[in-house]
């Protein structure tokens, strides 16, 4: 199964992922300030994670993670 995150294709290991575990895939600071993630799948409009949150990915799903200040 493909992901995408900030651009970038991953073959997904799993298909539960963590707010934290996206924001290590994005290559930023779990530590810093919280990014903001928004996704979108194949078949749905997506949405806004927050820290805490998990996530049920699918094939396609498309990751991106900006923190503020950091493109």
């Amino acid at each position: 199964m493909k992901i995408s995150v900030n651009g970038k294709e991953i073959e997904a290991k799993y298909h539960i992922y963590t707010f934290d575990d996206l924001v290590r895939l994005a290559d930023k600071d779990v530590n810093g300030p919280a990014p903001t993630i928004t996704y979108r799948t194949p078949k749905s409009a997506g949405g806004t994670l927050v820290r805490g949150d998990l996530i049920l990915a699918s094939e396609g799903t498309v990751f991106n993670v900006q923190v503020t200040g950091q493109g």
